[in-house]
């Protein structure tokens, strides 16, 4: 099984049927990193998915990408909130 594979929510590259346009769009919205809009649409879109506390468990190390809802910023203040 490749790494995430059973994330299947609505922005998982599995979603879209193997169609690199819109894989492309996917990766392009969750790994924007200057644009408060483009986050923030990112960002409702985790707020519906069904896999988003799976998806923040597994990003939670990451330093890019919006996972579970949170930019890399704000995982990074939630590792140090949580080893207080």
């Amino acid at each position: 099984m490749i790494e995430g594979q059973e994330l299947r929510g609505a922005c998982s590259p599995w979603a879209f049927n193997d169609n690199p346009a819109q894989v492309r769009a996917m990766v392009d919205l969750f790994f924007e990193e200057d644009d408060a809009e483009v986050i923030a649409y990112a960002k409702s879109i985790c707020a519906r998915c069904i896999v988003r506390a799976r998806c923040l468990d597994i990003g939670m190390s990451e330093r890019f990408g919006i996972r579970g809802g949170l930019t890399p910023q704000e995982r990074k203040h939630m590792r140090k909130t949580i080893r207080m």
